[in-house]
Order: structure tokens, then sequence, then C-alpha cells
């Protein structure tokens, strides 16, 4: 009888303990450098690249994205968008010739409405990646970003932008890269289950004992 408490509550501990791992992690951030936007001086796309460099990512089987911009320009038809995962080149475009001036605390995530379905007076808020992209440049290989799920975290990331049209000179005046691990929930979940299994046999084994000894 001892030796089964004693092995219910090693258990017990270790689903508890597990529990604890599995708690929902904070999101990590990540700063870009920022500037001023190279302009096309004859209309030819020309791009500027802005890093994030990201570390101390802990391994997940899943990870949440959130990109957070504020940029100055007169006329965002003029720009395309894109982050890109430089360890796998993984690139997804995140806006493409809107309509209108400024994105002002614009935060790009998935599940989200895009970008094109709101009022064009303002692109305050969470939205999801536009991929729209006109000029391509460069290819488009995620539609989410949770296709990022099985790249190298730990790298460098760049924030491409390309203004396609002469004329008016836009400013990059903050990006922030928000990566959060997503734990294994399952496993924590089964040995919860695990351990009240041993405890329903442990109650068991306890009445057949007391049953026998009144025999």
């Amino acid at each position: 009888m001892l030796r089964i408490s004693n092995i219910l509550f090693a258990t017990l501990l270790t689903a508890l303990s597990y529990g604890a791992i599995a708690k929902p992690v904070n999101a990590i951030s990540f700063s870009s450098t920022t500037g001023t936007l190279n302009d096309s001086p004859d209309g030819t796309p020309i791009k500027t690249d802005f890093t994030f460099i990201v570390s101390g990512v802990t391994n997940a089987p899943s990870y949440n994205y959130s990109l957070n911009i504020n940029l100055s320009h007169a006329d965002l038809q003029e720009l395309e968008g894109y982050l890109i995962n430089n360890a796998s080149g993984r690139t997804i475009n995140l806006f493409s010739t809107l309509s209108g001036a400024n994105l002002i605390n614009t935060t790009f995530t998935d599940g989200q409405p895009l970008l094109s379905s709101s009022s064009k007076l303002s692109y305050t808020g969470s939205f999801a990646p536009e991929n729209n992209s006109f000029n391509e440049f460069p290819s488009v290989t995620a539609t989410n970003f949770s296709d990022f799920n099985s790249d190298i975290q730990n790298t460098t990331w760049t924030l491409r932008i390309y203004d396609s049209a002469n004329g008016n000179v836009g400013t990059l005046n903050s990006a922030t890269l928000n990566i959060t691990p997503v734990p294994f929930e399952s496993d924590a979940s089964a040995i919860v289950v695990s351990a009240g299994t041993l405890f329903a046999l442990y109650q068991w084994r306890k009445k057949r004992t007391l049953v026998n000894s009144k025999k």
C-alpha cells in the first residue's frame, strides 16, 4: 500500500511540474534598425532593408508572431513591405500598394482582417499580411506567419520595403517583431490523465484489499 502511495505521489508531482513548464510563454520582442527609405529615381522599385537580430528564443513546437510598424510616407501606393527570415529565405508580403498615407501603430499577425478591408482613413490596429505583392520583389514563399514555425528563429530577420515611384520620401520610425513560443500543452494533459488513471487504480486496489481483509 505504501509503495503504491509513493508511486502516486511521484506521478502527481511530475504532472504538476510539467504543467508549470507548459504555462504560456511571454512574447520576446526585437526592435529593428530604422531610417529613411530609398526613393526610386525613375519608377524602378528600389529596396531598403531594416534588420532584427533575434536571439534567445527557446525551441517550441510552434510560435505566434506579430510585427508592429510605424512608417511615415505620403503615398503608400508607392510601397511594398516584406518580412524575411534570413536563415531560410522564407518571405511573406505584409502590404502592397495601399491607398492613403502612413502606417501608425500597425500590427501584422495571423487571424486578422486584411489591411485592404480597412477604411483607408487609418491603418492603426491589427491586420493579416496582405500576400498581394504587385511587383513580387522578392518572391513570396509564405502566406501566413505560421509558415515560419519550421524555420530557425534565432537568426537575422529583415523588413524589406520597396519604393516604386519618385518624389515622396518615407521613413521607418519603428518596427518591433514579437515571437511567442507555444509549448506542448497536449503532453501536459496526457500526464494529468495518467495521474488520474493511477489514482483510480489505487482506490480500486485499496477497496479490494479492504474486502479481502474481511474474509
